[in-house]
């Protein structure tokens, strides 16, 4: 299994650059969707948790806090017109 830092696309063009434990997502990191949209922070066990932001390919941004995987809580949109 891999462990440490990497960089990895898989079959669906998604590519994560930050850490893996056992073959997972786990700690800091970035996954780049092919629709030009992001989604970085903090990955425990392939699920993303804890703090983190989604930035859309309209360059919206969502910041706010992840549990296992879903955007729980309260959150902060940014539109890149102002609104």
């Amino acid at each position: 299994r891999l462990n440490g830092r990497v960089t990895h696309v898989d079959e669906d063009g998604v590519r994560w650059e930050g850490h893996i434990k056992d073959g997972e997502r786990h700690g800091r990191g970035t996954l780049f969707f092919p629709d030009g949209a992001c989604q970085s922070g903090r990955w425990v066990d392939g699920d993303m948790t804890g703090r983190g932001e989604y930035i859309d390919e309209d360059g919206s941004r969502i910041e706010g806090t992840w549990a296992d995987g879903d955007l729980c809580g309260s959150v902060t949109e940014f539109d890149p017109g102002g609104f």
